[in-house]
């Protein structure tokens, strides 16, 4: 399994302050993860930017630069980024944008943004990675489909949990 990778981290490193300023608590940095990842064998990493971050990429950047090839990004960014941004983004192995917005108090982004960014993004190759409710998949739908470049959907699209049945159904098995 020398060549496993975990497809979603988030690195969150106390050297980076969170977008509101606040240090992060310590414990989710880039070495905790190769300490565990090492003995099950996995070599790569998707690096995906956490929300805490916003849309300062430094802590990104740094574990991506720390994985030395062997990890790839995904960022989070509005219309504002510029194209040497995205360009800077990709160089430092960033192939996607990330759209968390399951959330609505806590989002970085929204929806509004998503075509517009998608339509830059195409000719680098990137994707965009939706971290949405099913039911918020499902009213995007017309959105999603229109979009240009792959689509990613984190957190299994935060499917409900199926609800436990109140009866027991019975088991038998046949007669021999």
């Amino acid at each position: 399994m020398n060549e496993a990778c975990d497809a979603h981290i988030h690195v969150i490193d106390p050297r980076f302050a969170q977008a509101d300023g606040n240090l992060p608590a310590p414990g989710r940095t880039l070495a905790e993860w190769q300490r565990m990842a090492g003995p099950l064998g996995l070599a790569r990493a998707v690096v995906v930017q956490a929300k805490v971050y916003g849309t300062d990429h430094r802590c990104l950047l740094d574990a991506l630069a720390q994985l030395k090839g062997q990890g790839r990004g995904i960022a989070v960014l509005g219309p504002s980024a510029s194209d040497a941004d995205l360009q800077r983004l990709d160089a430092a192995g960033v192939r996607g944008l990330r759209f968390s917005l399951w959330n609505p108090a806590d989002a970085v982004v929204n929806l509004a943004m998503l075509e517009p960014m998608a339509q830059r993004i195409a000719a680098l190759g990137w994707h965009v990675q939706l971290h949405l409710s099913a039911e918020q998949i499902m009213a995007a739908q017309g959105l999603i489909r229109r979009l240009p470049v792959p689509v990613v959907f984190d957190h299994l699209g935060r499917l409900p949990r199926a609800r436990a049945s109140r009866t027991r159904r019975s088991v038998s098995s046949p007669s021999a």
